[in-house]
C-alpha cells in the first residue's frame, strides 16, 4: 500500500510539472508574439505587417504623377504671384525638385513652387 501511494504521488507530481511546463511555454510564446508583432514594429517605427500580396506591390511602387498645377500661358506683371504644384506618389516617397535654366530652386517648398516676381518659366520639361 505505501508503494502504491508513493507511485501515485510521483505520477501527480509529474502531471503538475508537465502542466506548469506547458503553461510556461505558452506564456513565453505569448510574450514573444506580443513583442515581435506589436512592440518591435513600434520600436523600429515600421508599418504593421499585413502579408497581403497587394501590400508587397505597393511597397516598391515607382514614382507616379497624380497632379500638376500649371497655369495657362499668360503674362505676369512685376509683383504678381504664380503658384505651381506637383503631386507625386510612390514608395519610397518621391521628392520633388524644381529646376530653371539648370539651377535648383532652393526657395521651393517641396512639391510647391511660388514665383513672386515676373520671370519666364518654361513648362516644357517636368522633373
Amino acid at each position: 500500500f505505501p508503494l502504491l501511494f508513493i507511485l501515485l504521488l510521483l505520477f501527480l507530481i509529474n502531471i503538475i510539472f508537465l502542466f506548469l511546463l506547458l503553461l510556461f511555454l505558452f506564456l513565453l510564446f505569448l510574450l514573444l508574439f506580443i513583442f515581435c508583432r506589436l512592440l518591435l514594429p513600434f520600436l523600429l517605427r515600421l508599418p504593421p505587417i499585413h502579408g497581403a500580396a497587394s501590400d508587397a506591390k505597393e511597397a516598391n511602387s515607382p514614382p507616379r504623377l497624380i497632379g500638376v498645377g500649371l497655369p495657362e500661358a499668360r503674362s505676369l506683371n512685376e509683383g504678381d504671384r504664380l503658384e505651381l504644384y506637383c503631386r507625386m506618389t510612390g514608395d519610397p516617397k518621391p521628392t520633388t525638385c524644381w529646376i530653371k535654366d539648370g539651377m535648383w530652386r532652393l526657395e521651393s517648398n517641396g512639391s510647391d513652387l511660388e514665383v513672386s516676381h515676373s520671370e519666364a518659366i518654361s513648362t516644357d520639361h517636368h522633373r
